[in-house]
């Protein structure tokens, strides 16, 4: 006869049919049950078969066979106690290690539901007169539980005594009928009172993981065992009692502390056993009983270990009391969002075992056994934590963990933290749990200096002007720099900068004065910025093309008195009456050559500040780092430095001089006699003419983000990978994806790839990786070690180091600290902090998030608040949000920085409008004053914003803005002609969009300027003409840029056919190197 399976039956049954022969080659393993029993003493191995038999045969469930007719699959009981018994003889000296790894072995062989008993044994020896053995029987999870097996054994126990058999009140099928004719109103209370517990979005534990998690969830199960002392069990026991709760509660509780303490979250969610069998009759019951319940964990404002504990306490002793509703039944109830990564409702599991392992005693020729907890864990949970207490008092401990997520080192320093854990509570009790201590001193010993370098060093008395002068001395008539067919030697360069000194030393410039340069990428602007050093000031650039708002803000802010620019931008740019000396390079260059072309004296320091760059501000008010000369000499040159910069390399200032990245580009090449090329900005947005350049001239040292490297390689592989001269493409400015480089590495085998991450209030870099063919393989976004003189620490919010592997704010120490920001005192106080561990030295918050490996290797797992990188740049979206809400029609604004499918970053804002406004005006409103990288990609109107049970904002509930954009977009026009049809393709392959018709919007898509250039190339090759940059922000539609092309392919044929001398673009390609010529 058929049977109806029990709702968790269901469930176990649906897992091993939907993974087998799909995510595994065969049936899943971790539903397999070991049951192992130690025995001391000569017991047949037929007496043993004979006692399991029998107890088969009593068990109805233990005879269970799966019939998978229908779905879902349905039970027989077999009437015969058969199953698989095997006996196995292992060599006499086989260890106790051996000897369980050859049990694990066993266990894992698959069962096929379907086809065999669910129930199989395995009696070994070691040596044929070793009276001791192992046995183990192997059930799989949809006959038993936990409990079944401590039934099982102790059943064992009895037969092989003689004792007589108890046949059960009822089998598991019975219970099964009884449990699904319950009326529907019986289980409504349990549910009332799980779906009130598990209201609302239930957030996913994210623990640190050594490998990213896939998208259907697999299960390699590995564990690591431990044991606790009778000491630690009398701290858990006493801390039990003065709370007037149980030893699980009590473990169970640091379990979930420590859980937060890793995974950096304030509700953690994890889930325990339940025997569930409080009803008459099934305290002994075989079969999958037990149940599941979830314990959901408010741990939010650092409360006391003991109030934690006494509400954590009454969580589990009401989850207890609820015990018997399904957990299936519950989970379809409540239908979370399908997440086929991770299990349901929860992905730890943790249980403790109160009860000491049956044991029997059968005198002195059967000898004695006892249950062995051979735990390899229960389901295809992340983590699986198991407390046994043994009848010593000791406690057995097992982690079970899946190996495609977390590594052996990881899990071992858990279960080292738990346990020092419970000490600290006892030491402690009403500590904040944030503050209970994890780490020993050796630990501690290790974070701090193991892993940094201070010991290196850097010149102290020299500064940058003083530097620069000797590779004057040293190379004076190298080129320094290449700006198209403008070049200038060492000598010249400094000739023309120590006639700007003598200029601004006239005005009264002094040490620790800014100067604000506002020029082009021009050898104008490096004579510039070398000319203020050289007077003894520091530098304040500008970039003319930001939007005139922030230039007036900065030059206000930073009350600069004095401007190095040109009539043509002193025009545009308006200086503010604070400015009160302005030195036209134009118009005074008459008056500046007649100037002497010594260097000045000055009193310059290598303390004394060296430049100040503005970044985003979280109130919307940017910032200035303060950078002193020493602070950058340490960066370039000290005694351990990975790199080996020479005169003969050739670099490019490819960055503006308001992003640090130039700093690096710039005193690179300058310090060490090489060639600096500027690129101009036009070029610089144009992968083709970038690529043209490196090549033709010959540049050996390439700094780039990541945004814009990945055109240039696509554009380097569009023209087959020509030769370059490359040795070094330093990467730095925002979270590089190496596998991204994957081709690039390919092409090019000697270009050696670093990786840098840092800071502006740092001095450009702070940590060095050069990246592996592994990292691109795995994608690794591995940041390194730090560099020489500086040091770096992983920190929680309290200035707690946290554990090797665990995520926090990366904080920065060492000699590349800027002097602080701007007029900022209280905010500088903020973010450089007093050392914890070093009297007298400061550390800077970073806010980004990182963990370090076991290597000393630092993991960059983005920012902590909302501070963003896009393109390279710093961004605040704070800073955004102040400046949507101050249009008039906007009440509420959220902006949300997102991972794009092709590894870049966009940028969205969630607005909420009390009349009716346009994309297009809030995109004017906010590129008014913020620059192009900090306008949002997509503007997506909501009639509220979503919040969360707390009256947050819920971020995860903001909507996809592509659908967005398909709901609120304009109504699809199918492109018209060939030129709307290419456009429209090139929108979506670019964008990652589909279905763009010929109203669709470049940049309410999601477009930005980068992204422009590459439609700018793409039209180029497709329709050889050339349309200016600002055509695309000018007519960014399908149809209004398809009518520029046209007009554009219109004035190219006119010219052609009037002008028989002009060469079409096909021909001048002809006449490059065949280095460069596309295929």
């Amino acid at each position: 006869m058929e049977l109806k399976l029990s709702p968790h039956q269901e469930r176990i049954w649906f897992i091993d049919h939907f993974e087998r022969g799909q995510v595994y080659p065969h049936p899943p393993v971790y539903h397999n049950l070991p049951l192992v029993i130690r025995g001391k003493g000569n017991i047949p191995a037929a007496m043993a078969r004979a006692a399991l038999e029998r107890i088969v045969s009593r068990h109805e469930v233990l005879r269970t066979r799966i019939v998978e007719r229908a779905v879902p699959a349905t039970q027989t009981i077999a009437p015969e106690s058969t199953f698989p018994w095997q006996e196995t003889t292992l060599e006499r000296d086989t260890s106790e290690a051996s000897v369980i790894a050859h049990l694990v072995a066993a266990n894992l062989v698959p069962f096929q539901l379907d086809r065999q008993p669910l129930l199989r044994s395995e009696f070994v020896r070691c040596g044929d007169c070793n009276p001791d053995y192992w046995w183990l029987i192997t059930l799989h999870h949809v006959i038993a539980d936990r409990p079944t097996l401590r039934f099982l054994a102790e059943e064992i126990g009895g037969a092989l005594g003689g004792a007589a058999p108890v046949s059960p009140d009822f089998h598991y099928p019975d219970y099964v009928e009884w449990q699904r004719e319950l009326p529907p109103d019986a289980m409504e209370p349990l549910l009332f009172h799980w779906k009130w517990q598990l209201r609302g979005r239930i957030p996913p534990l994210e623990l640190p993981t050594a490998r990213p998690r896939v998208a259907v969830h697999t299960f390699t199960g590995a564990r690591h065992t431990f044991t606790w002392s009778a000491a630690t069990t009398a701290i858990l026991r006493t801390m039990a009692t003065s709370r007037q709760t149980t030893l699980s509660a009590v473990a169970l509780a640091l379990f979930t502390v420590l859980l937060h303490r890793y995974a950096r979250q304030d509700e953690i969610v994890i889930g325990t056993s339940a025997p569930n069998r409080r009803p008459p009759g099934t305290a002994g019951l075989m079969g999958p009983v037990a149940n599941l319940v979830v314990l959901r964990s408010q741990l939010a404002g650092n409360p006391a270990w003991t109030d934690f504990l006494t509400v954590f306490a009454h969580t589990l002793s009401d989850a207890l009391e609820h015990q018997e509703m399904p957990f299936d039944s519950l989970v379809r109830a409540l239908n979370p969002a399908k997440d086929m990564s991770r299990t349901a409702l929860f992905d730890v599991l943790a249980t403790v075992d109160e009860t000491p392992l049956p044991a029997f005693e059968l005198g002195a020729e059967l000898g004695s056994g006892h249950m062995l907890d051979l735990n390899l864990g229960q389901g295809k949970y992340d983590l699986a934590l198991h407390l046994q207490i043994q009848a010593d008092e000791t406690i057995a401990g097992t982690l079970t963990y899946n190996t495609d997520l977390h590594d052996e080192g990881f899990v071992t320093q858990l279960a080292r933290h738990l346990e020092r854990l419970a000490q600290a509570v006892a030491a402690a009790p009403t500590t904040g749990i944030a503050e209970l201590p994890l780490l020993d001193d050796a630990e501690k010993q290790q974070l701090r200096h193991a892993f940094n370098d201070s010991a290196a060093a850097a010149p102290r008395d020299e500064t940058l002007a003083s530097l620069f002068a000797a590779q004057i001395a040293a190379h004076p008539d190298h080129t320094a720099l290449t700006c198209g067919d403008v070049q200038l030697t060492y000598r010249e360069l400094d000739q023309r900068a120590n006639q700007l000194a003598h200029h601004l030393q006239s005005q009264l410039v002094a040490p620790n004065q800014l100067v604000a340069v506002a020029l082009d990428r021009s050898p104008a602007l490096i004579i510039a910025l070398l000319g203020v050093l050289k007077a003894g000031a520091g530098y304040l650039p500008l970039d003319p093309d930001h939007p005139l708002d922030r230039i007036t803000f900065t030059l206000e802010d930073a009350a600069v008195r004095h401007l190095i620019t040109t009539e043509t931008l002193a025009e545009r740019i308006r200086p503010p009456a604070s400015v009160s000396a302005i030195t036209l390079l134009d118009r005074q260059a008459e008056q500046l050559s007649a100037l002497a072309t010594t260097a000045p004296e000055v009193a310059s320091r290598p303390a004394h500040l060296a430049y100040c760059i503005y970044t985003s501000g979280s109130t919307g008010r940017p910032k200035g780092a303060l950078i002193e000369h020493r602070q950058v000499v340490r960066l370039l040159c000290n005694d351990r430095s990975a790199f080996d910069f020479q005169a003969s390399d050739v670099w490019t200032l490819f960055h503006s001089a308001c992003f640090d990245f130039s700093v690096w580009e710039m005193y690179g090449a300058l310090l060490f006699g090489g060639r600096l090329v500027i690129v101009p900005a036009d070029t610089a947005r144009d992968p083709a003419a970038f690529a043209t350049l490196l090549a033709t001239q010959g540049v050996t040292i390439l700094n780039q983000t990541p945004s814009a490297f990945r055109q240039l390689s696509a554009e380097l592989a569009r023209r087959q990978h020509p030769a370059l001269a490359l040795r070094l493409v330093i990467f730095g400015g925002e979270a590089l994806a190496p596998l991204h480089l994957r081709d690039f590495a390919a092409a090019y085998p000697d270009v050696d790839l670093i990786n840098m991450y840092g800071i502006t209030e740092t001095t450009v870099h702070v940590t060095y990786h050069r990246i592996t063919p592994d990292d691109i393989a795995e994608n690794r976004p591995i940041i390194g070690r730090p560099i020489p003189t500086t040091t770096t620490l992983i920190m929680d919010e309290r200035s707690q180091l946290v554990p090797l592997g665990v995520p926090g704010e990366i904080c920065v120490g060492g000699e590349g600290l800027a002097r602080g920001y701007l007029r900022r005192e209280e905010l500088t106080r903020e973010k450089f902090i007093a050392h914890p561990y070093e009297p007298g030295q400061r550390l800077y918050r970073s806010g980004d998030l990182g963990r370090l490996q076991a290597d000393g290797t630092m993991l960059h797992l983005g920012r902590i608040d909302d501070q963003v990188q896009v393109r390279g740049f710093r961004v605040e979206l704070g800073e955004i949000q102040t400046r949507l809400l101050q249009h008039p029609a906007v009440t509420a604004a959220e902006v949300v920085a997102r991972d794009r499918k092709d590894g870049t970053t966009e940028l969205v804002s969630y607005l909420v409008a009390k009349t009716a406004v346009t994309t297009a005006a809030l995109r004017h409103h906010v590129a008014d004053t913020l620059p192009d990288y900090m306008v949002p990609n997509t503007f997506v109107l909501l009639e509220t914003m979503p919040v969360t049970v707390n009256g947050k904002i819920d971020r995860r509930a903001l909507p996809d803005p592509a659908e967005s954009l398909t709901a609120s977009g304009p109504v699809f026009s199918p492109p018209v002609g060939d030129v709307e049809c290419f456009l429209a393709d090139t929108f979506a392959a670019l964008l990652s969009v589909e279905n763009v018709g010929r109203d669709h919007h470049f940049f309410e898509l999601g477009g930005h300027s980068l992204l422009a250039a590459q439609l700018v190339s793409r039209l180029r090759e497709r329709f050889h003409v050339e349309i200016p940059l600002r055509h695309v922000f000018e007519s960014p539609s399908v149809a209004a840029l398809a009518t520029v092309i046209t007009s554009a392919r219109s004035s190219v044929t006119a010219s052609a056919t009037d002008s028989p001398t002009a060469i079409p673009r096909a021909a001048r390609r002809v006449a490059a190197p065949a280095a460069l010529t596309e295929s």
